[in-house]
């Protein structure tokens, strides 16, 4: 969400008729399937950023997707501002894009010295005729001024290497303000060397704006106003004087803003501020919600599953929601009936219902009637880590043992012994033609013939096996399992010969740690999802060719916990949200 003052042009009114066609076009197709996560608006164009590193540019006749793509890959869009016929592009780690005249000039730490690619913050003001950018970054704060943006013509004069992030740059009577994790700093530029001093320390600044909605307060003295992660809204006189606090943290926590305020816009009656789920007004010392997300879900996604029509998502705080074709719905909304528990870590269809396992119980949900279908007797542990079904058997991993639930909800308990292996089953796999159940756990890898629950172990002692936690298992091939570790990757198990080997190449996962059942077969595609390196995605029809997706090139998030198809379509789960991948594109994912 942005504030229409990122474009540079607060007081750009637009006729909301004008764009209509256009926005319907944008929201119902879920345009370029594109997450967005900035904007800003010129007066003629508005201009929205995808965290793939796409832009779209939308006026009253079209839309259009531009590319923005470096030999460095696609790279996430922090924010997007407008100043002067130039169009800035901040990115998550590919630098400062300028799209001026329809071409894209890069700024990095290659071209210009920057200390960093992570571009939080800009601010575009000019001094004794002169045009500057301010930027504040992940790695220190610089100053460049500007000869040509044509030209890609920029001087760098200020620079301030920092191992706390800068997040916000604002220019105001001389200086240049920069926030970030460190507190705020003001960097004065005098006539022949800048003077940098240190405003206010040991808060999180994360906005800057000038106070009255521009550079200069209603009193005459140019002001700013800061924001604050968790420690409220203040203002400052630039000409002197200690920073003056307008809203305490107390205030916002009562009104849904105990997260604290993320951006703070001045308009000419009051400020505007923009926290996680609300936009407030703050004007003659009132403080009011203007516009409050009540339908927000959680964005930690644990488990996908395509049931009924619809892509059930499972989170680790806030229960499941339902997503239909671009829209979500909470689950209440198919059923009155509450489930066990909030931290969800499981789904499966089974039959006509869908298992839902969080850390409280296992829920059976029925579409048809709309409930929740009891068991006939209980799990053993109420935990539920794993799911997999096997025709008309679930196979259910807790934290003391297996769990196989029946056709007519009947559950059958296989209790382990942790003097021979943990009890904590993490992932699950039934092989119904050998009737053998592989399972995963916190300290080795098991091999159980169900009928006669004979049992055999693995560990890293006795086997060949990367690691003795294991996550994930999944079947490759006629003969072969994989079974992925929480952080020595994938080890391939040979069902014939009861041996492990190293699955894949030196590089085939983007992150050796593999997540809980993060392991998806699709045809020829294999899918691995990593706790801090986003996916990788494996071609068995190619000898095991592989590409990595991860948060600057396609994914929302590194931590990619679940996968599923829906529609035509792979889902994939991450700790920010979920990603959508076109099955017909696998293919072409190879291909350059």
């Amino acid at each position: 969400m942005a504030f229409a003052g990122e474009s540079g042009g607060a007081g750009n009114l637009f006729e909301e008729r004008k764009y209509e066609n256009a926005f319907k076009t944008l929201n119902g197709g879920g345009c370029f399937g594109a997450e967005l996560s900035a904007a800003a608006f010129d007066g003629d164009n508005f201009y929205f950023g995808a965290r793939g590193g796409d832009l779209i540019e939308l006026n009253d006749r079209s839309i259009r997707r531009i590319s923005i793509i470096s030999a460095a890959g696609r790279f996430g869009i922090n924010k997007l501002k407008s100043r002067g016929g130039a169009l800035f592009i901040l990115t998550a780690g590919g630098g400062l894009y300028i799209y001026v005249k329809n071409r894209i000039y890069k700024i990095s730490d290659r071209s210009h010295g920057l200390p960093s690619n992570d571009v939080n913050d800009i601010d575009i003001f000019e001094k004794d005729n002169i045009t500057y950018l301010a930027l504040a970054l992940s790695g220190g704060s610089v100053i460049l001024k500007v000869n040509s943006f044509e030209a890609n013509d920029l001087e760098r004069v200020y620079l301030q290497k920092s191992a706390s992030s800068f997040d916000a740059a604002f220019y105001a009577d001389g200086s240049v303000y920069f926030g970030g994790a460190s507190g705020l700093e003001r960097v004065e530029m005098c006539a022949v060397n800048f003077e940098k001093a240190l405003v206010l320390k040991d808060i999180f600044v994360t906005s800057i704006t000038g106070a009255g909605g521009g550079k200069t307060a209603a009193d005459g003295n140019p002001a700013i106003i800061f924001s604050t992660y968790a420690s409220g809204v203040f203002r400052l006189d630039c000409r002197g004087g200690a920073p003056i606090k307008l809203i305490t943290q107390s205030r916002l926590a009562s009104l849904k803003a105990a997260e604290g305020i993320k951006k703070v816009e001045a308009g000419g009656d009051g400020l505007y501020l923009l926290s996680k789920n609300a936009l407030f007004k703050y004007g003659g010392s009132r403080l009011q919600i203007i516009e409050e997300n009540r339908r927000g879900f959680s964005d930690k996604i644990t488990a996908l599953c395509e049931y009924a029509g619809y892509l059930f998502c499972a989170t680790f705080d806030g229960g499941v929601f339902v997503y239909d074709r671009g829209r979500a719905a909470d689950f209440g909304s198919l059923c009155a009936q509450k489930l066990s528990g909030a931290q969800t870590n499981a789904l499966a269809a089974f039959g006509n219902y869908l298992l839902i396992g969080s850390t409280s119980g296992l829920d059976v949900f029925d579409y048809s009637s709309r409930r929740l279908v009891p068991l006939k007797n209980q799990l053993e542990s109420p935990r539920v880590n794993a799911l997999h079904v096997s025709s008309d058997r679930a196979f259910i991993g807790t934290s003391a043992g297996i769990s196989v639930l029946k056709a007519d909800m009947s559950v059958e308990n296989i209790s382990l012994d942790p003097n021979i292996i943990d009890k904590r089953v993490y992932c699950v796999y039934y092989d119904r033609a050998a009737d053998i159940i592989y399972f995963g756990t916190y300290r080795g890898f098991g091999e159980m013939k169900y009928s006669s629950r004979q049992l055999k172990t693995y560990f890293t002692i006795n086997s060949a096996i990367a690691d003795n936690w294991i996550t994930a298992i999944a079947p490759y091939g006629a003969d072969n399992l994989l079974a992925a570790t929480y952080d020595r990757g994938i080890s391939l198990f040979n069902v014939r010969t009861k041996k492990f080997t190293p699955f894949g190449a030196k590089n085939t996962l983007p992150s050796k740690m593999v997540n809980a059942n993060a392991l998806f077969n699709h045809g020829d595609f294999i899918f691995a999802g990593t706790y801090n390196g986003g996916l990788a995605l494996i071609d068995r029809g190619r000898g095991g060719r592989f590409r990595h997706f991860n948060s600057r090139n396609a994914i929302m998030s590194n931590m990619v916990t679940s996968f599923a198809v829906y529609k035509d379509m792979i889902a994939a789960g991450t700790f920010s949200g979920i990603s959508f991948i076109r099955q017909k594109d696998l293919q072409s994912a190879f291909e350059f």
